[in-house]
């Protein structure tokens, strides 16, 4: 199980929603809409055993520029497990690529799967666009 990171360099601007999860029995901060639709697919979906948002930290040098970020979730469906990091219409094209860029230099524990969400996706029916498995070779 991991824990949430909530440090973020600069919330102006941002948006926060503080939820209380019956599932975790916590509250939990969501920083886009896309992660809060998200949130609500899986707090009700029956196959996902436990989630944390914002769960893991990476820091990581791709294309000679050092590239920082946070998974916006993890998810256990108890059989396996996955990552996902969002991609809000809000961010430009530059933005996404570096991430995607992170994500696929970054080879560390404990990333096996990641979905990418982009918001038409989420708002139809929380398909994922993009899912790639990321396993050491």
């Amino acid at each position: 199980m991991y824990k949430p990171i909530h440090e973020i360099k600069n919330e102006m601007g941002m948006n926060r929603f503080i939820v209380f999860s019956k599932r975790l029995k916590r509250e939990i901060r969501l920083y886009n809409d896309l992660q809060y639709d998200h949130r609500v697919l899986v707090e009700t979906n029956l196959d996902i055993k436990n989630y944390c948002e914002r769960p893991h930290k990476i820091l990581i040098l791709a294309a000679g520029e050092v590239i920082e970020t946070i998974f916006d979730m993890w998810v256990n469906y108890g059989d396996k497990e996955e990552f996902v990091s969002s991609c809000p219409k809000s961010r430009t094209r530059t933005y996404i690529v570096t991430r995607l860029r992170a994500y696929i230099v970054y080879r560390g524990p404990p990333l096996t799967t990641l979905s990418i969400l982009i918001a038409p996706d989420v708002k139809l029916n929380g398909l994922y666009v993009i899912r790639f498995d990321c396993c050491n070779d």
